[in-house]
């Protein structure tokens, strides 16, 4: 495997867990998992940033 082949690999997998947390970088947040993930995606219905987490400046750089 070339790096070049290697850097794509990592590419494609950081995007699939991106796509899959919602990662939303442009808003610091990511979307809430499991259980409290389903409680507040029903009440985001009311109020949208119920579904999100906040992130940190440090978690934002290694994403």
């Amino acid at each position: 495997m070339t790096s070049i082949q290697i850097f794509e690999s990592i590419k494609g997998w950081h995007t699939k867990e991106q796509n899959e947390y919602d990662v939303d970088l442009e808003h610091h947040r990511y979307s809430k998992q499991g259980i409290e993930g389903m409680i507040f995606g029903l009440a985001a219905k009311i109020n949208e940033e119920w579904r999100y987490e906040k992130t940190d400046l440090d978690s934002e750089k290694l994403i």
